[in-house]
């Protein structure tokens, strides 16, 4: 089974009521009868536990649960401890599934396949309703940015909670700092889609990119200070190589000889290096 966890808070305060209504509605309208809907609200104060009462009344394998928490990531994991499904896919509030059988025909490979995780592409909707469907999805990417959706991610709930679920130390990139002990932990089985898995209208709290820059520095100055010990750098500096769009050679050279280093990362490695050496030829850019 896959269970489908939206975290709430203070939706009619955010202006979120139909995009939340929209998000209830997809997942009612999905084929099959192989998922839930968990819905992990943080003890909203404006009404909308009534708004949620409402919303899923008569709705088929839903569950609704309400906690305090301190953020949108503690919500998710939250609900992924109240989950009772084996995969879990994360769906914000203002988000949609991108087709009505997405978790029937993903519920059919997981069970064939068996993979700790599998991924599939995004959708996304513009102001005047025009869909494009967002390809790009690259493992080896992990070590410049997400390499696919977090709306787009099939992971198996044991995994999820075994690492630890979202870190509440990174309030705004928790779900790419869990995305990278993921992918470079050894002996993970990970599958790709052939198809899109969520629609989504705007980037949310992560699109704001100082912010995000300063939690990739915390996050990769943590990662590689036991990944690769023998290259020192501070935060600040990790939060400008991300703003960059590389990392440096040398410490990429030192991850590449760490027995430390997982298969998916020493790929991820020598995919990051030979962007950084052919940067590093073009003379225009500032670094």
């Amino acid at each position: 089974m896959i269970s489908i966890i939206t975290a709430t808070y203070n939706l009619i305060e955010a202006g979120r009521r139909e995009s939340f209504l929209r998000a209830v509605k997809c997942v009612q309208d999905q084929t099959g009868d192989t998922f839930e809907h968990v819905i992990q609200d943080g003890a909203s104060t404006d009404g909308t536990a009534s708004l949620i009462a409402s919303a899923t009344e008569g709705a088929r394998n839903t569950h609704v649960f309400s906690q305090p928490d301190r953020n949108l990531f503690e919500g998710m994991n939250n609900g992924a401890k109240n989950a009772r499904g084996e995969y879990l896919l994360f769906l914000n509030s203002d988000d949609s599934l991108a087709a009505p059988d997405v978790l029937e025909r993903a519920a059919t490979i997981l069970a064939d396949q068996n993979p700790d995780f599998a991924y599939g592409t995004l959708v996304h909707e513009d102001y005047r309703g025009q869909r494009k469907e967002i390809t790009k999805t690259n493992l080896n990417a992990i070590l410049q940015r997400m390499p696919f959706g977090h709306n787009s991610l099939f992971l198996r709930r044991s995994l999820f909670l075994e690492l630890g679920g979202h870190d509440m130390a990174f309030p705004i990139s928790g779900d790419y700092d869990m995305m990278l002990k993921m992918l470079t932990r050894k002996s993970v089985h990970g599958l790709k889609l052939d198809f899109p898995i969520s629609l989504y209208w705007s980037r949310g709290v992560s699109a704001e990119i100082d912010k995000v820059s300063q939690d990739h520095g915390n996050i990769w100055a943590q990662f590689f200070a036991e990944v690769a010990p023998s290259v020192r750098y501070t935060p600040e500096e990790y939060s400008k190589f991300y703003l960059r769009g590389h990392l440096p050679a040398r410490l990429l050279l030192a991850v590449l000889k760490s027995p430390e280093a997982s298969p998916t990362l020493r790929s991820a490695a020598r995919h990051s290096l030979l962007k950084t050496v052919k940067r590093g030829l073009q003379p225009w850019r500032k670094f």
